[in-house]
């Protein structure tokens, strides 16, 4: 789902509205669709490192980035620097981490050389998690937490998943996230965070009822340009399903924090938005159908 993870998060970041929001999800798709198709164009289906491979993903995300009224040059670097960055992990120990973490990794560093270059560290880090992402359930999120010793958060956002019987043109669903969880919150006194995660589960039921958050964030990483922004990860635990992983960018109170941990009970309800992914799923057969 990382396309239409992507498009959630450049129309909300920039204040889009649902119809946008919508049409950046669509071009999401697709650019998850061609992206997922580089390896057998361009290096005989070979995903490891190549000129050619590099070239073509920074071409890509920057045509797309064109298209969504951004910067070709924004999505160019950001594109070429996650494949150099992607197999570059994978010639390290790193190549044994949770798939998680080096993507968020590879999110940050693609981020950084897309700050480093004029353009945005949210959007270049955004495009870098296409080459990660597909058939899993996903959510973009913004929260608050506070506390200061006893705490809570209020979470609220979008949830996507796909799927992963299904082929990718069929079994999208697309739904509004809230959650609401109280715990332990120690090391700040409150702090607004920007969310986005991944679990292996294929559907945004998934996220429902009752779980357990454990996680931490912190401002004190020497990383060039974001120095001011908090960064954080969290995972949340269940009998029923698979861990669901968060990685979260904000500003606490007071700042800089040098590290907050938290431990919630959560409780989450999602409402399925049930005639827009009728309507997506039909929208893309019919492309499917329309390129056969």
């Amino acid at each position: 789902m990382e396309g239409a993870t992507r498009g959630f998060a450049q129309s909300v970041l920039s204040g889009g509205d649902i119809i946008q929001i919508f049409t950046n999800t669509i071009t999401g798709g697709l650019n998850a669709q061609i992206t997922g198709q580089l390896p057998d164009i361009l290096n005989n289906g070979d995903h490891g490192f190549s000129f050619g491979l590099m070239l073509g993903h920074g071409i890509v995300q920057g045509v797309f980035s064109a298209i969504r009224g951004g910067k070709f040059k924004t999505g160019f670097i950001s594109g070429a620097a996650s494949k150099i960055t992607s197999a570059t992990i994978n010639e390290t120990p790193l190549s044994q981490a949770d798939p998680f973490v080096k993507m968020s990794v590879t999110a940050i560093l693609s981020g950084m050389a897309s700050k480093a270059s004029g353009g945005d560290f949210v959007q270049g880090a955004m495009s870098a998690m296409v080459v990660w992402l597909y058939n899993d359930t996903w959510h973009l999120t913004v929260s608050g937490s506070g506390g200061g010793g006893a705490g809570g958060t209020y979470e609220k956002g979008f949830v996507v998943s796909h799927d992963s019987k299904l082929p990718w043109y069929k079994g999208w669903k697309i739904g509004w996230l809230n959650n609401k969880a109280i715990g332990s919150y120690a090391g700040a006194d409150a702090s607004f965070e920007i969310n986005a995660g991944y679990s292996k589960n294929n559907d945004i039921a998934s996220y429902e009822d009752g779980k357990v958050t454990t996680g931490g964030s912190t401002s004190v990483i020497p990383i060039p340009f974001i120095d001011e922004i908090d960064i954080g990860y969290e995972v949340t635990i269940s009998d029923k399903i698979k861990p669901i992983h968060n990685v979260s960018f904000g500003v606490s109170l007071p700042s800089p924090v040098p590290f907050e941990t938290h431990m919630y009970y959560t409780q989450t309800e999602v409402i399925e938005f049930k005639t827009l992914n009728k309507n997506l799923n039909s929208f893309l057969t019919w492309i499917y159908n329309e390129l056969e």
